[in-house]
C-alpha cells in the first residue's frame, strides 16, 4: 500500500487516495528533520514473511498491534 509520511505541519500519514491514516499507525513516528516527506510502500508480512495485503487492509480499518513494515522509496528533505 502506498504511504506518504509528512512532518511539515505535524506528523501525517496519507494513502495514495489522500486518506489521512495517521491515527491508525502510531508506531510510524520517526525522528526526522522538520519538513521531511517520505513516499513508499507499506507492507504487513504473514507468519511466513510474505506480504499479506488483506491483513494490512484490515489494519487500516482499525487500530491493532499488528506489525507493519515500510520500505522507503523516495525521501524529500
Amino acid at each position: 500500500m502506498r504511504l506518504i509520511y509528512s512532518n511539515s505541519a505535524g506528523r501525517k500519514l496519507y494513502t495514495r487516495h489522500n486518506n489521512d491514516i495517521t491515527e491508525r499507525f502510531p508506531e510510524l513516528d520517526f525522528a526526522l528533520p522538520q519538513g521531511t516527506i517520505l513516499d513508499g510502500e507499506m507492507i504487513q508480512a504473514d507468519q511466513d514473511g510474505k506480504p499479506d495485503f488483506e491483513s494490512l487492509m484490515r489494519r487500516c480499518k482499525r487500530s491493532s498491534k499488528m506489525i507493519v513494515f515500510w520500505p522507503q522509496i523516495d525521501r524529500f528533505f
